[in-house]
Parts: structure tokens; sequence; C-alpha cells
């Protein structure tokens, strides 16, 4: 059982690292966090209490259909692969996200350049849009890994606002990363910024792929090899089913007419 257990371990692992793209596209954009899912889609990553203070925690909270200023962030990338989140209310921008030490939580602190305040993004799908003018999709099904430890977010008691803790990734929830252009957001040069989008966050894809070496230069979309994979498999499933129905057809038509041709011979006798 041991043995067995390994080799799940290691397949999951291997799974989790081929059957995942990065995002390459947030240049600049503000970004809104949510958890995937229909239902979900209005659960964000929230700044507690609202304030750009050192030792505010991260926790999951539903706003509405539009992002507070709390729980809005930009991404920079201090290493290839390797991506910072500021806080979007930290007008200054000297505080990130980081692993909060001898504890289960991500809290705002000082930037210090450590492993410990820097993530990686493994998504479904990738750059699905950018530079929009209202909230729109951007990347989907991402597990959000600190760098540090090699753990994930997390927020499996979303329902009751907790904290967004860190777990093994195979188990961590999944997040969607909603995107909007900085200069369709009106920033307040006295205090805290202020967001007035009025549209609700919908996934604008305007171009459908016709063949999967499309997929990712006309519309920009850049899928994961399980999406390429799948629409491969599909493809071919379609096309057995057509054959099988086509062979079945055409030996039901060699029936019938071998009987009418019986049927004529009779009548000529």
């Amino acid at each position: 059982m041991l043995v067995n257990h390994k080799i799940i371990l290691l397949l999951s692992f291997l799974t989790a690292s081929v059957f995942a793209c990065t995002p390459n596209n947030f240049n600049g954009n503000y970004i809104a966090i949510s958890l995937t899912g229909t239902s979900t889609k209005d659960w964000r990553a929230n700044l507690g209490g609202g304030l750009a203070n050192a030792g505010v925690q991260l926790i999951i909270y539903n706003s509405g259909d539009q992002p507070d200023n709390n729980e809005i962030f930009t991404i920079a990338q201090p290493t290839p692969g390797n991506f910072e989140i500021f806080a979007y209310i930290d007008f200054n921008q000297k505080f990130v996200i980081g692993q909060t030490q001898n504890s289960n939580t991500f809290t705002l602190q000082n930037r210090t350049d450590s492993n410990a305040q820097q993530f990686t993004f493994d998504c479904g799908t990738c750059n699905i849009k950018t530079n929009s003018q209202n909230w729109t999709l951007y990347h989907t099904s991402c597990s959000i890994k600190n760098v540090d430890n090699g753990l994930c977010m997390d927020a499996a008691d979303y329902y009751s606002s907790a904290s967004i803790n860190q777990t093994y990734c195979t188990a961590a929830s999944k997040w969607d990363l909603w995107g909007i252009s900085p200069k369709n957001v009106n920033v307040n040069s006295s205090s805290n910024p202020n967001i007035t989008v009025t549209t609700s966050p919908t996934i604008t894809v305007t171009t459908s792929p016709n063949s999967a070496s499309e997929v990712g230069q006309s519309s920009g979309v850049q899928l994961s090899i399980g999406g390429l994979v799948g629409i491969i498999v599909g493809s071919c499933a379609g096309t057995a089913i057509i054959a099988i129905l086509g062979v079945l057809f055409f030996r039901h038509r060699q029936s019938n007419v071998g009987k009418t041709d019986r049927v004529n011979l009779q009548i000529v006798e």
C-alpha cells in the first residue's frame, strides 16, 4: 500500500506540473482574485478591515458583483515565474502579501524580497483577456503557491468569511484572476484609491479558434496541455462515433436491399 501511495503522489505531482500554464500578461493591470466557479466568483481575497497596514490578514469575503478597494491587487514579477502581490489600497506600494511566520495564514507585510512573499500561479487557462475596459476573467482555475514552503492558498471555509490558509496544492482551492486596465480606474490623490466601474464581471472571449494550432494565436488564449488533450480526444471520439454509425447504416441498407431482391424474385417466378 505504501508503494501505491507514493506512486499516486508522484502522478499527482506530474499531472499538476504538465497540465498547467503560467499567466504572462498582467502588464500592470489591476487584479481581483476570486474562487473558481460560477457560484463562488464573488468570494474574493480581501484585506480584512480595509486598511493598508502591516499585519492585516488576508481573508475570503463576498462583496458582490464588483471588487472593493481592499480586494484589488497589482502583480509584479521580481524573478522569472515568481510573482509578488501588492495591495491596491497601499498607495505607496510598500506592502505585499506574504506567508505569516509561525502561522498558517497570509498577511500584508513590508516588502523584503523574500521567498515567503513570492508566489507562482499555475492555471488551467491563461491569458483569456488583457487590458480590458471592465472587470473581465483573465486567467482561470489557478493554484497560488508560496515559493518558500510550496503550499497553496486555500479557502475551504469561504462561506464564513474566514482567513485564507495554506495547504497542500493537490487539495487547495482553485482561483480565478479577474483584471481591468489601469486607464479605466479613477484614483483619488488624497487618500485611498477609488474604483468606479459600473458593469458586472463578464467573460469576453470574442474569437473561436478553428483548430488546436490556432489556440493562443487568433484570440491570445493560452490553453494548458490538458485543455489541448481534451480537444484532441474529443475530436477523435466524435470521428469514431460518426464512423461506427456510418458502418451500421451501410450494413442496414445492404440488409434491406437483399430482402427486396428476394421479394422481387418471388414475384417474377
